[in-house]
């Protein structure tokens, strides 16, 4: 199983928005080989994917249940003219083609590969319809980004499953062409929200570790599903759920060419791993 063949698999489906449903047989299939997961549809283009610890593995460990996130959609360059495949190539140091947010996706579905012999919690893998800015309009609401990250916090919160964490895996523009690997953590310094003491005391604890245990990631921040998420599980208080994500650089974006360094995939997954295996998830306290 290699990451970087998972990605380019799901950049060459031309999943854009509106048409996210396109990546479903993929994920679906690759979930129903390799994990014991359960597969949700809804509102047709959101993919939720339950994922049980390995039936095999032993843990004293306290395993709450972690929530990775990254969107299906892509931006349709094409206009009317789709091919049945989109193009992409890697030359041994970056992986090139449509690839916002192909990598987060592909990388969730790695780490639920690997979640069935490691160690790690059991994972929510929520995949997302309509995250890109001014790409679909509701008469009634106007222009509406974060749709799926929407509709999916809903459809959790309504049915009670409150993960601990949401951990975004998308891909950040501030690297401009060098690589690099950014933690957005402070979701409510990008859109209208009061955080409570508590969810400001938890997501320093991700800051600290993050940022002390892997000191090549840079703390930045930036719009994208991880605020429609943070937003969502602290409306109202009741429930205290950290929203972070962890983006490789991209490089040009937003273009038929996106590219993404091969070495910060696989450190993006390797972080991921040592996270998921070591993080003291008790002391973030209950979440309600």
């Amino acid at each position: 199983m290699d990451v970087i063949n998972l990605i380019a698999e799901c950049a060459k489906i031309p999943s854009f928005s509106t048409e996210e449903h396109h990546l479903h047989p993929f994920i679906i299939d690759f979930i129903k080989k390799n994990t014991p997961g359960k597969i949700e549809l809804i509102h047709k283009n959101n993919v939720i994917v339950s994922v049980p610890s390995g039936k095999n593995i032993q843990t004293d460990r306290n395993l709450p249940m972690v929530a990775l996130t990254a969107h299906l959609d892509k931006i349709n360059h094409f206009g009317d003219t789709i091919p049945g495949e989109l193009p992409v190539s890697a030359d041994g140091t970056r992986i090139t083609g449509q690839l916002d947010d192909a990598t987060g996706v592909g990388i969730c579905l790695y780490i639920a590969f690997m979640s069935q012999k490691e160690k790690f919690p059991p994972l929510l893998l929520l995949f997302s319809e309509m995250e890109e800015h001014g790409l679909y309009i509701n008469p009634f609401q106007g222009v509406v980004s974060g749709l799926g990250a929407v509709r999916i916090s809903r459809h959790l919160l309504i049915t009670g499953r409150i993960p601990a964490l949401l951990l975004t895996i998308d891909t950040t523009p501030f690297y401009q062409g060098t690589n690099g690997i950014s933690l957005y953590s402070r979701f409510w310094e990008k859109c209208a929200f009061d955080p409570s003491d508590r969810i400001v005391a938890f997501t320093e604890k991700l800051e600290d570790y993050f940022l002390s245990r892997f000191p090549e990631i840079k703390h930045q921040n930036n719009t994208n599903d991880y605020i429609t998420y943070g937003r969502h599980f602290n409306t109202g208080r009741e429930y205290t759920v950290p929203s972070i994500a962890l983006e490789p650089a991209i490089y040009p974006y937003h273009t038929k060419d996106e590219g993404v360094f091969i070495s910060d995939v696989h450190q993006v997954v390797a972080i991921l791993r040592t996270f998921l295996l070591e993080f003291p998830f008790h002391l973030m306290g209950p979440i309600l």
